[in-house]
């Protein structure tokens, strides 16, 4: 492999494109750990003496792939789309990895019966065994790939969650009876996964404090009442997952009930000045 002198090698726009990487992380709102992983592996990088002109090239390539995927890619949550991406581009960053895997295990927090902690760490298996790789390279030949280190973990997870089942320590699924809580209901025209996604705007933008969420969900889950459920308890390990895994349908919905408040607020205060 050849081994060149990193500063002294025609790079063209390397460096320039660096504040358009930035501008698309930030545009699209990717989480800022996630933000620095990436960006504190290229600025260490640059910082470099030497390298082998693969890395140089696998670097390259990075760059523009991610600015790619920033300009033209859009979804939410966009930086799941972007880990989804990474893993593709053979990013096996240990950083990255970490990140990884503590967003899977912030992922099982709401979870409360077994069953649904192994669909949802089943989910995690099935992508990761066929999860494609490009061929341009890799970020670190000697590591393992990030997919398969991930997958590792997952694996572990769920020989854990078998040994726990085996033992009877938490094989009861958590049961939330109709003639404990309250007789009346709180009745709300948006579906569960609508209602899981205000919550979670609540408590992001500091109007609830969920500490902890586990309770919160539970709360909602025996005194919320969706359309269709009938006389049916609101599942709160499935109010976790709806939580976590918002698609763009759903943020739309919200939206526009959010919209129709604004609007009934303004009409309400229209002539009312604030100094």
């Amino acid at each position: 492999m050849k081994c060149i002198d990193y500063p002294g090698y025609p790079v063209p726009d390397f460096r320039a494109q660096m504040d358009q990487l930035r501008a698309g992380f930030k545009k699209k709102g990717v989480e800022l750990a996630l933000q620095d992983i990436i960006l504190s592996c290229f600025n260490d990088f640059m910082e470099g003496k030497t390298c082998y002109y693969e890395q140089l090239l696998y670097m390259k390539a990075l760059q523009a792939e991610l600015i790619n995927f920033c300009n033209k890619v859009s979804g939410a949550p966009f930086t799941e789309l972007l880990i989804q991406h990474l893993l593709f581009l053979r990013f096996n960053h240990s950083a990255f990895i970490s990140f990884y895997q503590l967003k899977i295990r912030e992922g099982l927090e709401p979870v409360f019966e077994l069953r649904m902690q192994f669909d949802y760490l089943c989910a995690y298996e099935k992508a990761l065994k066929i999860q494609t790789e490009w061929a341009n390279g890799v970020f670190d030949k000697k590591s393992p790939a990030a997919h398969m280190a991930v997958l590792a973990y997952v694996k572990a997870e769920l020989e854990y969650l078998q040994k726990k089942q085996n033992w009877d320590l938490g094989d009861r699924p958590l049961q939330l009876k109709t003639t404990a809580g309250p007789a009346y209901r709180i009745k709300v025209s948006i579906s569960a996964d609508a209602l899981a996604y205000l919550l979670r705007l609540l408590v992001e933008s500091g109007i609830i404090i969920a500490q902890p969420r586990s309770q919160l969900l539970g709360f909602v889950a025996r005194n919320f009442q969706t359309p269709g459920i009938g006389e049916q308890l609101l599942s709160a390990s499935s109010l976790g997952v709806k939580y976590l895994q918002v698609v763009q349908t759903t943020a739309k919905g919200v939206r526009a009930a959010l919209m129709r408040m604004l609007k009934i607020l303004d009409s309400r205060f229209a002539f009312v000045h604030f100094f």
